[in-house]
């Protein structure tokens, strides 16, 4: 995963701090864990238009 280019060049995650960041939620009482605010900005979108590019309006 290290090589792909979709991940180069970002900090990501060790397994421990995700473990440890998924647990307190887990004590909080939290179901779902979305951590970065990048992820929250895309989970808020409607399911219809995630991970779909604005569409181009031509003039």
């Amino acid at each position: 995963m290290q090589h792909s280019a979709m991940v180069q060049g970002k900090r990501l995650p060790t397994s421990e701090e995700v473990a440890r960041l998924g647990f307190r939620a887990l004590e909080r009482g939290q179901r779902v864990y979305i951590p970065g605010w990048k992820n929250w900005i895309q989970q808020l979108r409607p399911p219809s238009r995630r991970g779909k590019r604005p569409r181009a309006v031509a003039a």
